[in-house]
Formats: C-alpha cells, structure tokens, sequence
C-alpha cells in the first residue's frame, strides 16, 4: 500500500487521506467542500484505482475501499490533521442536511472536453466504453465481452485515440453524457447491448 501511495502526487495523497472521513460514498461537491480537491486529482485517484466510481442515482459518487480508506485514516492520523477534516466534514453534513444537496445531488458529471459527433465509436468500441462508464477495470470488460484482456487494452486505447482523451475517468464521463444515464448491467452482470 506504500507503494501505491508513493506512485500518487501530493495533492492525491492529501485527497486520499482527506477522502477517509466519509464513512460511505461522496460527490464531487462534497470532495470539493470537504478535501478542497479538484476535479483533475478525483480523476487522477479514479485512473488509479484509488477512488471507485459508484453510479448511484442522478449524481456520480466516489468511494475509498475499505483497506484504502483505513491507510488513508493513519495517513490523515500521522499528519495529525483528523480532527480539522472531521470537523470540515461534519460542518458540510451540517449544510447539506439545512440545505439539501442541491441540483440532482450536485454536479453530475465532472467536465470533460466535447469532441466529434455524439458517438464516434464503433458498436464494439461503444460497449467498452460504456462498461468503462460502469468503474469496470480491462480484466473485467474481456470477462463480460468474452475477448482476450489485451483486446480489450486495445479497444480502450483507440477509444482514448478517437476521443483526444488521456484517461478512462474522460472516456466515462463523455459515455455517460453521450448516452444519458449508463445503460443498467442485466442481472448477469452484461449491459443490455448487442453483441
């Protein structure tokens, strides 16, 4: 876990220790509110796989893994910073609970450049970017697919080309605002696609 952390910038690193406090899931308004984090750092946590994209409702949510969240609390321990970022994020559950969350829970979806047509993908090329859409690693879209994981690199990696994009977090958020909503995975676990 050192090293993982290690590879991270020192504004991913903070966010990471920061981003322990929510027992559960947050928004990106909340991880701007609370961790003063931008969205190029959520992403860059997300690329890594730090941060886990949790499609849940109208608003795009993050979550810190168990293990990840319990390094990320002795992180924010060591640097003797829990009590002022637990105070931050109660002062923020204070707003959001007089307030409310805001439209659709906040921010929807982070920004990302608009580029070509509205699906400039092929129907294969679709489908990957969709299970993207979903958090789905490359290991795990060949599962779903029934190709070779490096098929499935390769499919990622002209997308990224086709798009102009450098990350998978981008080629989520273009699916999700190309298509509406992510199309729901069956209860097999497929996306409801054609083959």
């Amino acid at each position: 876990m050192d090293r993982s952390y290690a590879m991270c910038t020192g504004a991913e690193q903070a966010l990471w220790a920061w981003a322990s406090v929510f027992p559960d899931s947050f928004d990106l308004a909340a991880a701007q509110a609370v961790c003063d984090a931008a969205l190029d750092v959520v992403a860059g946590l997300v690329d890594k796989s730090v941060l886990l994209v949790v499609d849940d409702g109208p608003c795009r949510r993050y979550r810190l893994p168990g293990t990840l969240r319990s390094y990320g609390c002795d992180q924010l321990d060591d640097a003797g910073a829990t009590p002022a970022v637990k105070r931050r994020y109660r002062e923020h559950a204070a707003v959001v609970a007089r307030t409310g969350p805001g439209p659709a829970g906040g921010p929807q979806r982070p920004a990302v450049p608009e580029t070509g047509p509205a699906l400039p993908l092929t129907r294969r090329q679709r489908q990957v970017a969709e299970l993207i859409g979903h958090g789905l690693s490359n290991e795990q879209i060949a599962s779903r697919l029934s190709i070779r994981r490096r098929t499935a690199e390769s499919h990622v990696e002209q997308i990224l080309g086709r798009l102009g994009f450098a990350s998978r977090s981008q080629i989520a958020v273009w699916i999700n605002r190309a298509v509406g909503e992510p199309t729901p995975l069956a209860d097999n676990g497929y996306l409801g696609l054609p083959v």
